[in-house]
């Protein structure tokens, strides 16, 4: 699992107290070029932000002097979290507000971000709420925050000295901007994962949490759509919605985790790794009534025909694709076909057990006579000896009854009467040792 931190610390408190209304702070120009326009009733009735409310209410207890003026209220901001100031508009006209941050405080509001919250169009009587979030590149220090109002007009254009105005006010507070260190170290219940110990994607849903340090709450995010989940006011990661590339069947996800103590909130991103461990392939069958196996059945858990499938080697091969089952005809030729777009990618070998000269090979099984009746026998030898398995399987690849399981010597030969008690359809006798051989003959139940 690899980190990466990033601070989104800062805190902003806004401290305002007594200032000369006639200080340089329009870029350093002294912002008389608003009209002041409380004889009109265009004023902001009331101004707030987090904690801090500013009621002004001028009309009717008298308009101010000048329509530019400092005020001092106090409140505190952090870096990384969203504010909503709220804009309270006065009687007669409808209104626009802004507010500006000098965050470099290169005495001007022109630089990118500085302009943080537009309330256009606010109802006579009513109020707007404008959303913005305190950026992480905001300096240490007393900086300047700047809130103009003025008449609403459609295309009309706010300006922190209010050069583009016509009647309104211009509102200054002062602003401190303080740091919160270095990060903490975060203990979760986040999977802990590299390229080398990846998590398998059907290992199912986790419930997220931060264990330590204490203090602090969390919320859980990615942006790869499924991979966090909430439930009940929990987060959960769930690997299985992590794609995985169909040539590797590895993936991974970017996981953020967002810490807030009340004060600062840490952002810390992790990249889960996973890979596919999911079994897309139930059975692989082959027959042939010649002793030889001239097909293979792919059998597959995929609910629908989306599956692809790739063919490399060996003679020619045809394939018959239907739900859930992919049908290999080879004869006697060697190939290999590879699984994909069905849960993990998966390879099959083709085998056969013909010679190169299309003899019978020394590990052998055949069924006669076939169509089963009650003089059926199943015979097989095996070439390499060891545990045996032999049994009937339908066509879906499941097996339906077990005919010998036991130890055989190299070149040894069963002969078994088979009785069947099974619906009328087509079967597979399989033969299979834990030295690798693989010997399967089709056979018919009438």
């Amino acid at each position: 699992m690899m980190n990466f931190y990033k601070i989104f610390c800062v805190a902003l408190i806004l401290t305002l107290g007594s200032f000369n209304a006639s200080a340089q702070w329009c870029g350093y120009v002294n912002p008389t070029s608003i009209l002041a326009g409380c004889p009109y009733s265009l004023y902001l009735n009331q101004f707030s932000i987090n904690t801090l409310t500013h009621t002004l209410g001028y009309y009717p207890t008298g308009c101010p002097p000048t329509a530019y003026n400092f005020y001092g209220y106090t409140t505190t901001l952090n870096t990384g979290a969203t504010y909503s100031p709220t804009f309270w508009a006065n009687t007669t006209n409808n209104q626009k507000a802004q507010l500006w941050i000098d965050f470099n405080n290169d005495y001007d509001f022109l630089d990118a971000g500085e302009a943080s919250a537009i309330a256009a169009n606010i109802p006579t009587y009513g109020s707007s709420s404008v959303s913005f979030t305190i950026p992480n590149t905001a300096t240490s220090g007393v900086r300047r925050m700047r809130v103009v109002s003025d008449f609403w007009g459609s295309g009309w254009t706010l300006a922190t000295c209010g050069t583009a105005t016509y009647y309104g006010y211009i509102y200054d507070y002062n602003v401190t901007i303080a740091g919160c260190g270095t990060p903490p170290t975060f203990v979760t219940t986040l999977p802990s994962t590299s390229t080398a110990n990846r998590l398998c994607d059907n290992s199912g849903k986790k419930l997220l949490t931060i264990t330590s340090p204490s203090g602090y709450t969390a919320t859980w995010s990615s942006t790869t759509n499924g991979v966090i989940t909430t439930s009940n006011g929990n987060y959960y990661f769930n690997p299985g919605a992590i794609s995985i590339d169909p040539a590797t069947g590895f993936g991974q996800a970017t996981v953020t985790l967002a810490a807030y103590n009340g004060t600062c909130t840490f952002y810390v991103n992790y990249i889960v790794y996973v890979k596919c461990c999911g079994i897309d392939v139930a059975q692989v069958l082959g027959a042939g009534n010649d002793g030889k196996v001239d097909y293979y059945t792919l059998s597959f858990n995929c609910k629908n025909t989306s599956y692809t499938y790739q063919l490399t080697g060996g003679g020619p091969v045809t394939f018959t694709k239907v739900n859930k089952v992919l049908m290999a005809n080879h004869n006697c030729n060697n190939y290999s076909v590879r699984i994909t777009g069905c849960g993990c990618p998966k390879n099959f070998n083709g085998g056969t057990s013909c010679k190169d000269d299309g003899s019978i090979a020394n590990a052998s099984l055949s069924c006669y006579p076939n169509p089963v009746d009650e003089h059926t026998t199943v015979s097989f030898t095996t070439a390499t000896g060891g545990t045996i398995e032999t049994g009937i399987y339908n066509i879906n690849g499941q097996q339906v009854m077990s005919v010998f399981n036991g130890s055989l010597a190299a070149g040894e030969t069963v002969n078994m009467p088979l009785t069947i008690d099974l619906p009328a359809g087509i079967y597979f006798v399989r033969m299979v040792s834990d030295s690798g051989e693989n010997m399967v003959q089709k056979i018919m139940v009438n």
